[in-house]
């Protein structure tokens, strides 16, 4: 409830900070020289990087430690059990623009496992048993 009452006391700000944040990342899209003449690319653009806001915003970031120090990783959702996962990362402009250092640090991760093996044996639960 007390939710509910911070969002309707203060939804008009939310909406105006909202719509300023988009104008400005549509702004700076359509003044770059590729979108100049491109209204429709540069909206394209805008909706793509605003749906990808997703993956930082919205989903678990941990940090964790470890011999290079603490470090951003990310979880492409609660009940996956992977981190970091290439499939979600490798579409992220949004994680590029604004921690470029993190997603270096991503990038290279997955660099450096490319040749990396795990024997490991793993069994992921199912959500039906096989026939």
């Amino acid at each position: 409830m007390d939710l509910v009452k911070l969002a309707l006391a203060n939804y008009s700000q939310w909406w105006d900070k909202t719509v300023a944040i988009q104008k400005r990342i549509y702004d700076s899209i359509q003044s770059s020289a590729p979108y100049k003449s491109d209204r429709a690319g540069a909206l394209r653009l805008t909706r793509l990087i605003l749906n990808e806001l997703h993956f930082p915003l919205s989903n678990a970031i941990v940090w964790v430690q470890d011999e290079k120090g603490e470090r951003a990783r990310f979880l492409e959702c609660f009940d996956y059990a992977y981190i970091d996962p290439s499939d979600v990362d490798w579409y992220s402009m949004v994680l590029l623009m604004l921690f470029p250092a993190v997603e270096k640090d991503l990038c290279q991760g997955f660099i450096d496992s490319i040749l990396a093996e795990d024997p490991t044996p793993r069994f992921l639960p199912l959500a039906r048993p096989l026939r």
